[in-house]
């Protein structure tokens, strides 16, 4: 819903549009990072071992391909910024599961 709201004054703010899809708010970043967490939540209560290990790479793909098409956070022209707060995920998780 936050990414949603944020939207509008991220595309006035960086386009000068009320909306324009050339690129997304960085929030839908946060959004896919918590969707991958929940699905790897869900992989990880039904499956062990190395399936669990091919699930999580794959949720891993998805999310990035999802980042990448979406366009999130790409306005500034360096680097996706849905991609790189996908980065810090899997850190934060082994940090948790420590």
């Amino acid at each position: 819903m936050l990414a949603l709201i944020a939207e509008v004054p991220y595309d006035l703010a960086t386009s000068g549009k009320p909306f324009d899809f050339g690129s997304q708010n960085p929030v839908f970043g946060l959004f896919i990072a918590f969707a991958m967490l929940a699905a790897m939540k869900w992989v990880a209560q039904r499956y062990q071992g190395a399936m669990l290990v091919i699930s999580d790479i794959v949720l891993v793909v998805v999310a990035v391909l999802w980042d990448l098409l979406l366009r999130v956070g790409l306005r500034q022209h360096l680097m996706s910024l849905g991609a790189v707060t996908l980065g810090f995920v899997p850190d934060f998780l082994a940090d948790a599961l420590a």
